[in-house]
């Protein structure tokens, strides 16, 4: 190996025709800067006394950008005809490193001291290989062996199967591995998380504390690159964010629930499809409407993505106000600044949705908060359960809870890990604790919770009592502790006028000034807010089956009267 002189290697022209990308290129400058030149340059003598550049085109530019003046090289005697064969050589019979070999390069940089980032700096890989490499720590070990020995599955596949706990990884692993190959798509189409991209938000993701995960495996700045698998909390902000769009914007508009058959938002009775609409905008007195309807959790392509059309009203507003017994489409979707809720026009509210003066998208919003706080509760009781005062549950035999545990979830593919935190891979029981334990019913019971709004218990294959089982377990835990507050502008704008002047009349302070309570719908709905802290329109609870309770029998009976007698 010998030391040359920049300045005095030439190229022959011939060198490369596409260039790299910028970032390989800054990638290479950097590790160069780092770690300095692990790799001397191919050149040949010329006559004139310079040297001409046979292999190593990167690495000669890099150290130009880095203005070295010397630069490590093998010298060659070659004709021009061998030089461009080596030349060739070089650059189509080099074989690419393997990913893992990629990323073990990188773990052992970072056993010596090294950040993941800078060893990945150090070795010449750009940001984002390195990022899309360090996804593959998350990958089981199991996984990692077998890929080495086998075909790599493509990067998608990768990031797929990164994503899930190294118990489903390996789960489907023991399905789809086929000795002389593995089916990698499967295993990554049994790892797959639902998620919701962050581009269908329409609220403040920062403002909301949901976290987004960007997916390295992703094409940048497509849909896929950030998400989140926070499908519950996404729905409320985004409930949440149509509200506020629907009252501080210009256009007339409400709220409906979605068409799972049309794909659309359901549209009310009295009125018909007039437009998309997506590039117009409704005067506010346009006697149209627009319908925003949100993809709920069950459609598993489009969840959460907000959706409108434009709606018109197929008869006069006569015989819409008139039409049936109860409120008709048109009055609910009149501008609520009109609606007078004084004393003199309370007889001619409008009948109230539900009993709790709820519409039926405020039961979804409600119930999402409702889910959110029935988790946290039964969350907030592990330590309570495992460390009552005056108890001493060392050495307590755990058995029947973790039994109950095994039959209420042992069939469920989402639960397979909690089966395995109570019986072994080699089918004995572990030796889990009290607590340990207590955590496992804990998250059992938050995996399985199903609460249903109201308007939604209409599967008919389906007892009342299944949708009652969260409302007891509620009842239970004292899930009502945990709800926040739901006196918020997001709520109260499902509330129809008559609810909210009992709301008014029940919460608000006895010495607030009537000539302060605002009479038009729209600014009571503003002065309630953050008003009635104490008001909770679907408190937990839903009666318990109408049977005898069981009661315990002693293991020992008692001996009959006449047998005392005759002994």
């Amino acid at each position: 190996m010998t030391v040359v002189s920049i300045s005095g290697v030439v190229e022959n022209g011939n060198m490369r025709v596409r260039p790299a990308s910028p970032d390989a290129e800054a990638a290479l400058r950097h590790s160069m800067e780092t770690v300095g030149q692990l790799q001397p340059i191919l050149v040949r003598p010329l006559p004139d006394g310079r040297f001409g550049l046979v292999a190593g085109y990167r690495r000669l530019n890099a150290a130009r950008m880095l203005a070295w003046d010397q630069i490590e090289a093998h010298v060659i005697l070659a004709s021009d005809v061998q030089a461009e064969v080596a030349q060739a050589a070089e650059n189509m019979v080099r074989a690419p490193v393997d990913v893992i070999d990629e990323w073990r390069h990188i773990a052992r940089l970072v056993d010596d001291g090294y950040s993941i980032d800078s060893a990945g700096a150090a070795l010449g890989m750009t940001e984002r290989r390195v990022r899309q490499l360090s996804r593959l720590a998350r990958i089981s070990p199991v996984l990692l062996n077998r890929m080495d020995a086998q075909r790599m599955p493509n990067w998608r596949s990768l990031g797929e199967i990164a994503q899930a706990p190294h118990e489903i990884q390996e789960l489907a692993f023991s399905r789809f591995d086929l000795g002389d190959s593995v089916a990698w798509n499967s295993i990554a189409a049994e790892c797959v998380q639902r998620r919701i991209p962050q581009s269908r938000a329409i609220f403040d993701i920062p403002a909301s504390g949901i976290p987004f995960e960007e997916d390295l495996f992703a094409e940048p700045g497509s849909d896929d690159q950030f998400t989140t698998t926070r499908i519950k909390e996404f729905l409320v902000a985004q409930e949440a964010a149509v509200l506020e769009r629907i009252h501080d914007g210009e256009e007339p508009a409400i709220l409906a629930d979605y068409n799972m058959t049309m794909c659309a938002p359901k549209i009310p009775a009295g009125w018909s499809f007039a437009d998309y609409g997506s590039d117009k905008t409704l005067p506010k007195r346009s006697r149209h409407r627009r319908i925003y309807a949100i993809v709920p959790a069950d459609d598993y392509h489009d969840v959460g993505k907000v959706v409108s059309v434009i709606v018109k009203p197929i008869a006069s507003t006569k015989s819409l106000d008139t039409a049936g017994d109860g409120p008709s489409a048109y009055s609910d979707l009149q501008d609520e600044e009109t609606n007078d809720l004084s004393p003199e026009a309370a007889d001619e509210a409008a009948p109230e949705p539900s009993g709790d003066g709820l519409s039926k998208a405020g039961h979804d919003v409600l119930n999402g908060l409702r889910e959110i706080a029935l988790s946290n509760r039964v969350q907030e009781l592990i330590p309570l359960a495992s460390t009552p005062d005056g108890i001493d549950w060392e050495g307590v035999d755990v058995s029947i809870i973790g039994a109950l545990v095994i039959q209420l979830v042992g069939g469920r593919y989402d639960c397979q890990d909690l089966v395995a935190a109570i019986i072994g891979s080699d089918g004995q029981r572990t030796n889990i604790d009290f607590t340990g334990v207590m955590q496992v019913a804990a998250e059992a019971v938050i995996r399985t919770l199903e609460l249903v709004a109201p308007h939604r218990q209409t599967a008919s294959w389906k007892s009342e009592s299944a949708y009652r089982r969260a409302e007891w377990i509620g009842t239970l835990v004292g899930a009502d502790r945990a709800m926040p507050s739901v006196d918020t502008p997001q709520i109260l704008a499902h509330v129809d006028g008559a609810t909210l002047r009992r709301i008014a009349d029940a919460h608000l302070p006895p010495d607030t000034p009537r000539k302060d309570i605002p009479k038009k719908v729209a600014d009571l709905r503003h002065y309630l807010a953050g008003r009635a802290p104490h008001w909770q329109p679907m408190p937990f609870g839903a009666p318990g089956p109408a049977v005898r309770p069981w009661q315990p029998t002693d293991s020992v009976l008692e001996p009959a009267d006449d047998e005392e007698d005759a002994a």
